[in-house]
Order: C-alpha cells, then structure tokens, then sequence
C-alpha cells in the first residue's frame, strides 16, 4: 500500500501528541458498539423534540398515552383514564405526557411517565454490549480498562483507593508489566478497550510513561494529559 494512502488520526490532549492509525481505533469502537449507540442518540434527540412539540400544542379533546385531554393548563393537563380505585380523570404534569402509542401506567394512583422509546433501544444495545473481564498475567489480576480516560493522579488515586471487585490494594502497573501484557495477548477476546494506558513508572516530575495496548507503543505524557487506565492487583 502506498504510505501516503494511509490515513492517520491525531491524537493530543495536555501534552500528548501521538499519531495513530485509525485501524487502532476498531477495537474501541466495537468495545461499547458506539456506532449503533450513536445512531441511536440521535433518533432520541429527533423522537424528544417530537414530543416536545406536542407537549406544547395539546388541546382539549388531543389524545394522549393515557387518553384524552379534558382540561389543559399551563403546566397541567387533566386526562380522561379509568385507574382502578383511583377514579377516572386525573391531572398529570404536562411536560409528563406522551403522544398516543406510549405506555401509560399508574403504581398506587400515581402517574409513572414511560421513558422515550429510542431510550429504551439505548438501553437493549448496551446490555447487549460485551462486558470486559479481569485477566490474570505474569502474577497479577488486572481490572478491564475503566470506563473512561482520565489524567495521571486520578489514574494513581483510582487504582489506589478504589475497591475493584470488593477488593482494594490495587495500583498502577509499571510500563513494563505494561508490555508483557500486551505480548501475551491476554487480553484478545475479553472486551478490553486498547488504547494508551498509564503506567507508574516516571520520565521525569509530572511525566509518566504509557503503552498502548493496540500496538505496543511505549511514550510518554505530561500527567495532565487523559489516557485509559488498568489496574494490577
């Protein structure tokens, strides 16, 4: 392949300037399916401002998930809905109430607001989403990469202070504990998102060491920068 063909992505944040292939990224992007988590984020946005709309415009006799508009207020509506026990009108909170095809349940006579249905498709996608898992590696336990990057002291207190899987004692790994992570190969297949991760080995004052996980890159980066982070137990 022509080199020049290549795209590249540039990564930089506080002190971290690195470029990478894009096909580094393959692995993090099917980590959460954030395509279709995406997507999905923007069918909410369009589907809520649909109900906004109509929200705003109810009318006597508008017919909503629990029924038909019979009074509207400013920021109450009164429905016409049989609840048991509970009689047949009740006043509802307007920015509450959903367009006919939503669900319309009362718990105790109380009106329980259904949720947006592309939240409800957000929902399914992520539990069908693959969970990472612990790896066990040249003596350690090592925690799946957490679920977001974040800079060098809070990556130290997180692992330091945090009881992972109702365990505390965990820290940093070094960069070359890094390394020999990443030539085992241990965590092919267990969900983990690679990118650069910190280490606990210094450069020099608020410099640390980091390795990409993807590809093996050892580097270095100013302690403000954000970078994924794994801890070792």
């Amino acid at each position: 392949m022509n080199y020049f063909a290549v795209c590249f992505m540039w990564f930089f944040s506080a002190g971290l300037i690195m470029i990478f292939p894009l096909s580094v990224f393959a692995d993090a992007e099917s980590d959460l399916n954030k395509v279709a988590i995406n997507q999905v984020t923007i069918k909410k946005a369009t589907e809520q401002k649909l109900v906004d709309v109509f929200r705003k415009s109810l009318t006597e006799g508008d017919w909503t998930n629990c029924g038909p508009v019979i009074e509207v207020k400013s920021k109450m509506v009164k429905i016409s809905s049989a609840v048991a026990n509970y009689g047949n009108e009740h006043w509802l909170i307007r920015n509450q109430v959903f367009p006919s095809g939503y669900s319309c349940d009362f718990v105790n006579g109380e009106y329980q607001p259904p949720q947006l249905k592309a939240a409800l498709e957000e929902d399914e996608i992520r539990t069908m989403a693959p969970k990472a898992n612990f790896v066990s590696q040249g003596g350690l336990t090592w925690s799946p990469i957490n679920g977001s990057s974040m800079n060098w002291p809070d990556a130290n207190a997180y692992c330091n202070n945090t009881a992972i899987s109702g365990k505390s004692g965990w820290r940093l790994p070094t960069k070359d504990e890094l390394s020999a992570l990443y030539n085992s190969g241990a965590m092919k297949d267990q969900g983990w998102t690679l990118l650069a991760t910190w280490s606990s080995t210094p450069r020099r004052p608020d410099v640390h060491y980091f390795v990409a996980l993807n590809f093996e890159l050892v580097d270095v980066g100013g302690d403000s920068a954000n970078v994924w982070v794994t801890c070792v137990h």
